[in-house]
């Protein structure tokens, strides 16, 4: 360390970096920081934010629903969640849109509508809950019994999975329990002991075979019937891809290549991943994203990928301007030089432009650069200042630089060891 010493950061570096933090996407980047003509590379991580926000299912009559805004809303689901490790309530939340809003202010008794909750961070990045589900009742009445409002999602599992959970009394508590069953009497959330199997519904066992069978829930004379689907082990139910993000210039993107990037990934209704499961990838939208690829725009794609026995699900894919980088050296030439200094010279031989894309150094690049023609102009008509450079190759990879240019009268060179030496100086006139 040099006490004292002045480190230079790269302006263009910095400015890509602070706009990574605050949009995106997640990844490694890199700034330039340079002191005394020496120059390196500080790699900075940015990472997605950790949130996370969660709501309940929750119980609202018809007069509180009439009354309700979306503070209150909120905080019957009971929102909540984290921000990087500090937790958050209802009051932080945002609100559901306002179409959701307006159609659970619609429902009548008896009825339910699904809602999510959504959370925005300091870098505008928006985290959504899993939907949960609001049933509406009729207002409380002093009869404890009065009307039963019930309901409860279907389910699917692997024949491998009832095996494993053995008892017909452990799978009908597993069934219970993942189909989120829930019952209102009177206003109140029933106890799960006021809620059982009606007669006659189907008993799965540990050896029921792939089909669906429908389970009837009751309570306090309501039903509601949900049905369960069993599958083979090795089936199919899900198909599981990360997000992938590409670059307009970057190579054409093959089948293949798409399902490796995505980490796409078939699995059954344990989640265990399939092996052997191909998956196919439709054809005409990859195409699109290889056009994108080329000429752009950017933006968020989606390519379908489908199993052997029809299965579907979509590949998220986003395309975004590469991040173009540029350097340049201050120079110094005669007034004679100067005089016929063309742009190509001077980003080439004087200022000795570099670009970088996507931190790789691009060969070569002086054909797709050009001298602003005002900085030049100056500058060939003997005057010292700032010379612009733009990198320009298609709509997307851009960039730009200055660089100072000192035009003098004489000048000297001299090169020791690896240090040149550059002195320059304008002719004097003195009266006597």
């Amino acid at each position: 360390m040099i006490p004292g010493a002045t480190i230079d950061v790269d302006d263009t570096d910095l400015a890509t970096l602070n706009d990574k933090i605050k949009n995106g996407p997640a990844g490694d980047y890199t700034v330039k920081v340079s002191s005394n003509g020496k120059t390196c590379d500080v790699t900075v991580t940015v990472r997605d934010r950790n949130v996370t926000i969660d709501a309940n299912d929750f119980i609202i009559t018809e007069d509180e629903l009439l009354y309700a805004n979306k503070d209150i809303i909120k905080s019957k689901a009971n929102v909540r969640g984290t921000d990087e490790g500090t937790a958050f309530d209802f009051n932080d939340a945002d609100a559901m849109d306002s179409t959701a809003y307006n159609e659970l202010k619609q429902v009548k008794a008896g009825g339910s509508k699904d809602l999510t909750f959504t959370y925005t961070d300091a870098n505008g990045k928006t985290t959504t809950s899993d939907p949960i589900t609001a049933f509406v009742v009729k207002n409380k009445e002093t009869n404890a019994a009065s009307k039963t409002t019930i309901g409860a999602n279907n389910v699917t599992y692997t024949t491998d999975q009832l095996k494993a959970l053995g008892t017909t009394e452990a799978i009908a508590a597993k069934i219970k329990s993942d189909s989120g069953v829930i019952a209102v009497k009177g206003g109140s959330k029933a106890d799960a002991s006021q809620i059982t199997v009606k007669s006659g519904s189907a008993t799965i066992t540990s050896e029921t075979p792939k089909g669906t069978y429908s389970v009837t829930y009751t309570c306090n004379g309501t039903d509601v019937a949900i049905t369960v689907t069993v599958v083979d082990s090795g089936k199919v139910t899900e198909i599981t891809s990360d997000k992938v993000e590409l670059v307009v210039g970057d190579a054409a993107l093959t089948a293949e290549g798409l399902l490796t990037k995505s980490n796409a990934k078939a699995k059954d209704a344990a989640g265990n991943v399939i092996p052997d499961a191909k998956l196919t990838v439709d054809s005409k939208k990859l195409d699109i994203i290889n056009k994108r690829l080329m000429n752009g725009p950017t933006g968020n794609y989606s390519v379908t990928v489908t199993t052997e026995d029809g299965f579907t699900a979509d590949i998220n894919v986003s395309i975004r301007k590469p991040v173009v980088s540029m350097t340049a050296e201050d120079f110094m030439l005669t007034k004679e030089t100067a005089a016929a200094l063309t742009g190509e010279a001077a980003a080439k031989d004087y200022a000795k432009v570099g670009v970088t894309r996507e931190g790789t150094t691009v060969a070569d690049p002086f054909d797709k650069i050009t001298a602003n023609p005002d900085d030049l102009a100056k500058i060939v008509a003997g005057n010292s200042g700032t010379i612009g450079f733009t990198y320009r190759n298609g709509k997307y990879e851009t960039g730009s630089v200055t660089a100072k240019a000192t035009v003098v009268d004489v000048q000297y060179s001299e090169t020791k060891g690896t240090d040149r030496i550059t002195i320059g100086a304008d002719n004097v006139t003195l009266d006597y």
